[in-house]
């Protein structure tokens, strides 16, 4: 089961949710978690900044970089942000010299610290995601209408607007810490985003998503169809997404204002096919040390029933020669069954001779002999490690000798590329060796 933690820095530790699952979740927390407990773990960091400015406008077209640069020399002019702002921002559309840009820009804080300790604790960092950007996942889920989600604070109100999975609008509208967020405070930020989505972005908002702590203080307009909470993916933790919804909505996030690294993101990048290939190479080296340990297995127990042969004919060589000896009249008789003996096909030469000869990179893995009218029929089967060239040599090499000593009846050579490995089949009428 897929699991996802969401989390944002609190002190020297993070607070958040456990998320498991892919279509429907079951969720964890909140809790508090250190970086080392969420080692090997796959995360979404959410940073907690009201100075978050989001915006879209037609800039000079060219590299990424020089898009970034343009960007953020306009929000340092603009005074909204000191000194050069992170940046993550997403080329809408391109004509002629010009590039329509959406940007979200946020001032450089010690998120870059957390970030740091994250990886420092080896956590698999797979995003780092603004709270409205969090939030804008929300409406992803909703289908493909223009959505405004409303999330009232105690000291201010997050207006996120999307549309499917675009983002088209974030901000955050802040109270006096003396007064807090009232009903008509709220009201004000709602209209003007609205008044903005039709004159600025030529959308009509059909639905809202009331979100927060202080929900109670977003009033029901009259053309806003309010959206059902049941139809989110977390029917079992609506009190805690309408309390946190920007842990909630991580999960569907638009990836285009994903805050992360670049050097982290190239790694994140890199790293599933890194895994991939790094666990085809245990396998591969696993299947080669189990068939390398089977074939020297079989060689050693053919070579000791080869040396048991060799024991068994002397010992018959011996009675032999006894009976030679005791019985004289019997000579003549001996004598020619010695020679139809030493005339007849020897299995057991045959297979001290291949154990001798074997290059050292093949294995007998399979023998099979048989005593039949026309003789012993053998069947043999070899296998060879190593390039395709060298299993040839050695295949023809053994097809020659047998043709030429004994009653070829097949030959056949087969090979496997992904693993170097050949397989020799023979079978024949064995003659003398």
């Amino acid at each position: 089961m897929k699991k996802t933690w969401v989390v944002r820095p609190e002190g020297e530790d993070f607070y958040g949710y456990l998320f498991r699952g892919k279509e429907t979740f079951s969720v964890e927390g909140p809790q508090k978690v250190s970086a080392g407990k969420l080692r090997g773990e796959k995360v979404l960091l959410i940073i907690e900044d009201e100075r978050a400015y989001f915006h879209r406008e037609a800039i000079n077209r060219g590299p990424k970089e020089i898009i970034a640069l343009q960007i953020s020399e306009r929000v340092k002019n603009l005074g909204f942000i000191e000194g050069a702002p992170r940046l993550a921002f997403k080329i809408e559309e391109v004509s002629g010299s010009l590039a329509t840009v959406s940007y979200l820009a946020l001032p450089l804080s010690d998120i870059e610290e957390k970030i740091e300790q994250l990886v420092t604790a080896e956590v698999r960092l797979n995003g780092v995601l603004h709270h409205g950007v969090a939030l804008a996942g929300l409406g992803s889920l909703i289908g493909q209408e223009t959505v405004l989600l409303a999330e009232a604070l105690p000291n201010g109100i997050w207006i996120v607007i999307t549309h499917g999975k675009k983002l088209l609008y974030l901000r955050y509208f802040g109270a006096e810490e003396s007064e807090g967020v009232s009903t008509s405070h709220v009201e004000e930020a709602l209209l003007a985003a609205l008044d903005f989505a039709h004159r600025g972005l030529k959308k009509e908002v059909k639905k809202i998503l009331p979100l927060g702590p202080q929900k109670d203080l977003i009033p029901p307009l009259p053309h806003l169809e309010t959206i059902s909470l049941e139809n989110l993916p977390f029917k079992d933790h609506l009190e805690d997404l309408i309390r946190e919804p920007a842990f909630f909505g991580a999960l569907f996030a638009p990836e285009d204002y994903d805050l992360i690294p670049e050097e982290h993101r190239l790694w994140l990048k890199h790293l599933r096919p890194a895994r991939i290939a790094a666990f085809g190479l245990l396998f591969f080296i696993l299947a080669n040390f189990i068939g390398s340990y089977h074939f020297i297995h079989q060689k050693r127990h053919l070579l000791h029933e080869v040396a048991l042969l060799e024991d068994e004919v002397r010992e018959s060589r011996n009675y032999f020669n006894s009976l030679l000896a005791g019985k004289e009249n019997d000579l003549e008789r001996l004598l020619e069954l010695k020679k139809r003996f030493s005339q007849e096909p020897r299995v057991d030469l045959f297979l001290a001779w291949l154990a001798r000869h074997l290059p050292n990179e093949a294995h007998i893995f399979g023998f099979k002999a048989e005593n039949t009218n026309q003789g012993i029929h053998l069947h043999l089967e070899i296998a060879y490690e190593g390039p395709f060239f060298e299993a040839q040599k050695a295949f023809s090499l053994l097809a020659q000798h047998l043709s030429t000593k004994n009653s070829l009846l097949k030959s056949r050579l087969t090979y496997e590329e992904e693993i170097n490995r050949g397989v020799f089949v023979f079978e024949f009428f064995l003659k003398k060796v």
